[in-house]
């Protein structure tokens, strides 16, 4: 079980009618992560530029 699953798991533990609110609480998730993705790729990129 990873930490995400373990997250909304908790959230649907706490209250029922989140269940009602978990895709919108996915989506949320996939927006965060592909922000630190596409974010920690523009440092990568910047990173190498001024590497070499």
């Amino acid at each position: 079980m990873n930490l995400i699953d373990m997250v909304v798991f908790g959230f649907v533990l706490i209250d029922g009618e989140m269940a009602n609110h978990l895709p919108a609480i996915i989506i949320a998730l996939c927006l965060i992560v592909f922000g630190i993705m596409s974010g920690s790729y523009i440092v990568i990129k910047r990173y190498r530029k001024n590497k070499i």
